[in-house]
């Protein structure tokens, strides 16, 4: 078989299952073939320019079973154990969730809030990332902000290897200190800015989301529950002017800012929206 039938057999199994089967053959391919230079275009190029490439028995055999894994809704990201975000490459396994496009607005939005500010001249700028997952928050702020001081949280071990390699990977390993524990509850001190992008999906929508971890999922009845007691306790947390950055579920917008006003009163809420139009990110001015 060579490669160009491998991508039309494999593009017509998936037409039913993904709404960009010619990128997930792409890239599941290239995979299989070992070519996974930095630019995704590259690797297409390449496809195409070997079209007629024959594919060993056993490239051939590990190919199509990764296209079945795809049919069975086994995420593409899982699958080749990578993910972009920021313009960076991150591990990730079934121990974090994959790292969405839509939390990027969370790391443009810290970055537009502290631009030369004096925090990051004096050296003195900390920000804890609590449910860090594979890192990409805490990394991503890492290498845009070299002066800062970052803690990334997380309640799973496994996570926090992830994000320790990732972090090895990125050479940001010694720019953040990794805590293991349950939301706040970590920190040693208190940080000039907290992001989180904890679960919000609501517990009964989580449950049939069975590819992804659902201790990163599952955020109680109404998706709230972390957001909720992260609240509660973050005044201990924060330097004076401190801020909060928050991703939420698109339908989470009002019910939050009843949250934060009840242990925030004073405080400048804003609500931001991704590149769909939705509801995405809370930021909270203390």
């Amino acid at each position: 078989m060579t490669i160009k039938q491998a991508l039309l057999r494999a593009i017509q199994s998936l037409q039913k299952i993904t709404k960009e089967p010619h990128l997930d053959a792409e890239v599941l391919l290239s995979f299989t073939l070992k070519k996974r230079p930095a630019c995704r275009q590259a690797g297409k190029i390449w496809l195409y320019a070997h079209s007629e490439k024959k594919l060993k028995k056993t490239e051939e055999i590990k190919f199509k079973k990764l296209i079945a894994q795809r049919k069975n809704g086994t995420p593409v990201a899982y699958l080749v154990e990578h993910k972009e975000f920021f313009d960076l490459d991150f591990m990730v396994d079934k121990n974090v969730l994959i790292p969405c496009p839509e939390t990027e607005l969370l790391v443009e939005e810290v970055l537009k809030s502290i631009p030369n500010s004096k925090f990051q001249i004096l050296n003195s700028i900390t920000i804890a990332d609590i449910g860090t997952g594979c890192g990409n928050i805490a990394i991503t702020l890492a290498k845009h902000l070299p002066l800062a001081k970052i803690y990334a949280v997380d309640i799973s071990k496994n996570a926090l290897k992830v994000a320790r390699r990732n972090a090895k990977k990125h050479k940001t390993e010694k720019k953040i200190i990794f805590l293991n524990g349950n939301l706040l509850e970590p920190l040693p001190k208190k940080v000039n800015i907290i992001t989180a992008n904890l679960p919000y999906i609501p517990s009964q929508k989580a449950k049939r989301l069975n590819h992804s971890p659902q201790i990163a999922l599952d955020g109680g009845k109404d998706g709230l529950k972390f957001y909720q007691s992260l609240l509660e306790n973050a005044a201990d947390y924060l330097r004076p002017n401190g801020k909060i950055f928050l991703e939420i579920n698109f339908n989470q917008a009002e019910k939050i800012k009843k949250i934060i006003k009840k242990y925030f009163p004073q405080a400048e809420i804003e609500i931001k929206k991704d590149l769909a139009g939705l509801n995405r990110l809370v930021i909270i001015l203390c």
